[in-house]
C-alpha cells in the first residue's frame, strides 16, 4: 500500500511538472498566434509615408474591439501592391496582423 502511495505522489508530481511546462508553452505559442492572426479595419486613407524605411499608409480607423482599440488615427505598414490601390480620402476596409512593438501590417484590401 505504501509503494501505491508512493507512486502516486511520484505520478503527481511529474504531471503537474508537464502541466506547468505545457502551460508555459500555451502562453507563448498563444501570443504568437495572435500575433499572426489577421483583423479587420475600416477607416479613410489620410496619407502615405516612410517610417523607419517602411512604407506606411496613415488610416483614420473606427475601434477595433477584438484588439481592444479605440478608433484613432494612424500609421499600418504596406508593401508596393497595397499601396497602388490606395489613394487619400478613400475609404477602406482592409486586414491587417498586429506586431509587437512594431507598426501593424495592412495584408489585404477587401
Amino acid at each position: 500500500m505504501k509503494k501505491n502511495i508512493g507512486i502516486l505522489i511520484i505520478l503527481a508530481s511529474l504531471t503537474g511538472s508537464s502541466m506547468a511546462f505545457a502551460e508555459k508553452i500555451t502562453s507563448s505559442e498563444s501570443k504568437e498566434i495572435a500575433q499572426e492572426m489577421t483583423h479587420i479595419v475600416h477607416g479613410v486613407v489620410l496619407g502615405f509615408q516612410t517610417i523607419s524605411d517602411e512604407r506606411v499608409v496613415v488610416l483614420k480607423h473606427d475601434a477595433v474591439k477584438e484588439l481592444n482599440w479605440p478608433a484613432m488615427t494612424m500609421p499600418f505598414v504596406i508593401n508596393t501592391q497595397i499601396e497602388e490601390k490606395l489613394s487619400t480620402e478613400k475609404e477602406i476596409l482592409a486586414e491587417f496582423v498586429p506586431r509587437d512593438g512594431k507598426l501593424p501590417v495592412l495584408k489585404k484590401i477587401k
